[in-house]
C-alpha cells in the first residue's frame, strides 16, 4: 500500500494474555543516527532532501483514505468481531476492502 520504510518486526502480540503480560512489538534496530543530531550540521541542499522526502511520504498516506477514526488492528486479533473487513479508498480513487484489518478503537491518551 505505502512505500514508507519501516523496520523488520521479528515479534508481536496484540493480546496481553502472553508470557509477557502485556501487548508488545519487537522490532530491528535500525541503522543511522537521528535527524536532530545532524540538521544544524547539513547544507541546505541535503535538508531539502530530507524534507522533500517526508513530505513525500506524508502524500501517500493522506492519499488513503478511510471512512472512520481508528486504530488498525488485524481482524484475527479482535475477539467478537463480525465484520466484514477494512474498507478504504486508495490513491486511486478506488475502494479497497481488506479482510485482514478492521479498524477499531483509538488507544492513544491524547484521542481521550
Amino acid at each position: 500500500m505505502f512505500s514508507t520504510p519501516a523496520p523488520k518486526v521479528y515479534a508481536w502480540s496484540s493480546d496481553a494474555e502472553n508470557p509477557v503480560g502485556a501487548e508488545y512489538i519487537i522490532m530491528e534496530k535500525v541503522a543511522g543516527i537521528q535527524l536532530d543530531r545532524v540538521w544544524p550540521t547539513m547544507d541546505i541542499k541535503d535538508r531539502f532532501a530530507v524534507v522533500k522526502a517526508i513530505a513525500g511520504y506524508q502524500k501517500s498516506w493522506l492519499s488513503t483514505s478511510f471512512p472512520h477514526i481508528g486504530a488498525l488492528y488485524y481482524a484475527q486479533d479482535i475477539r467478537n468481531c463480525r465484520s466484514l473487513g477494512c474498507v478504504y479508498t486508495n490513491h486511486d480513487g478506488v475502494e479497497i476492502n481488506d479482510s485482514r484489518f478492521l479498524i477499531g478503537p483509538c488507544t492513544g491518551r491524547e484521542v481521550y
